[in-house]
């Protein structure tokens, strides 16, 4: 890999700052067949390259993929998926499920009991 360019699409209150803008200059520069000036992450830059030269990958925890079964959604990132824990939406669902299953095993004895007094 001759050039690595890093966005930081965290921050998605400061999407054209951080995103927009610097990708539209990597594009300009690029069609005239020059390298865009870009500030480096040396600290990050040499996590990755020393991860390389261990043989491991190129990771990044922004990246990793969390799927919340519970709200059937996918999550990237581990900050995304803490919030997302913690969220209203999913708290409410996992209320939902517990009300759920406590309905379910609720009508399940009652059927046993009138099946038992049956007999």
């Amino acid at each position: 890999m001759q050039h690595l360019i890093q966005l930081d699409t965290s921050q998605l209150d400061r999407w054209d700052a951080v995103v927009l803008n610097p990708a539209v200059n990597v594009v300009e520069h690029l069609m005239a067949g020059t390298l865009p000036a870009v500030k480096v992450n040396h600290a990050f830059w040499e996590q990755q390259s020393e991860s390389l030269r261990r043989g491991g990958r190129v990771t990044c925890r922004r990246n990793k993929k969390f799927v919340c079964d519970v709200c059937k959604k996918v999550i990237m990132g581990e900050e995304q998926w803490h919030d997302h824990l913690r969220g209203r939406v999913h708290k409410r669902h996992v209320e939902g499920l517990k009300k759920k299953k406590a309905a379910e095993a609720y009508f399940a004895s009652k059927k046993k009991e009138k099946e038992s007094s049956l007999s």
